[in-house]
């Protein structure tokens, strides 16, 4: 039902050229972080639960399991 247009880019340049300059950006807006931080603080345990460890894969530069008062932990085995 997908065309080839209906996946190409509005900026076809270079990712490179986006992607060369940090961009601190928050994608969602102040009233959704307050109301994911709700969220999260009731239905997450706390991090200070034993044997419980959070990775948060979708964070940015703000996180917002931080402001929940839930602690991401990440732990590499190789």
């Amino acid at each position: 039902p997908f065309k080839p247009d209906d996946f190409s880019r509005f900026d076809e340049s270079s990712d490179t050229v986006f992607y060369s300059a940090p961009r601190f950006v928050t994608h969602i807006d102040d009233p959704a972080i307050r109301a994911l931080t709700e969220y999260y603080s009731q239905v997450l345990p706390p991090s200070n639960t034993p044997g419980v460890a959070i990775l948060d894969m979708c964070s940015s530069w703000v996180g917002i399991l931080e402001f929940a008062s839930i602690h991401v932990h990440l732990n590499v085995v190789l």
